[in-house]
């Protein structure tokens, strides 16, 4: 603990610091699991082109990141999650070939804490 002002400051100059460096590797895209994520997706896509791939995920920020990178990958992407109302979830199977939802969606296959992306 900081025991005084220029203590302090190194402090926050060493969290800064920490906060460049994670926002770097997340904007470069060279996070060890998500490269191992994006390898598994590939793998996946040669194995059985023109399938759908069913991901489930526990956290709602994980699914949006997830959603952000696997299009950003040039994959065709649909999320589903326990906030949208049923209506918007159908429509979301409709349009685009790949959903990511929550398991409320099909509440059979997982628990209830787990979302899901499917992509294809």
């Amino acid at each position: 603990m900081a025991e005084n002002r220029q203590e302090l400051e190194r402090e926050i100059q060493t969290l800064e610091g920490l906060i460049r460096q994670a926002r770097a590797i997340i904007q470069s895209g060279e996070e060890v699991k998500l490269r191992h994520f994006r390898e598994a997706l590939t793998d996946l896509d040669r194995q059985h082109p023109g399938s759908k791939i069913l991901i489930f995920t526990e956290a709602r920020d994980t699914l949006e990141y997830l959603e952000s990178r696997i299009r950003d990958w040039g994959y065709s992407i649909c999320t589903i999650h326990g906030g949208m109302r049923l209506e918007e979830r159908i429509c979301c199977w409709r349009p685009r070939p790949v959903p990511v939802a929550w398991p409320r969606f099909w509440p059979s296959w997982t628990s209830r804490w787990t979302r899901t992306i499917l992509l294809k």
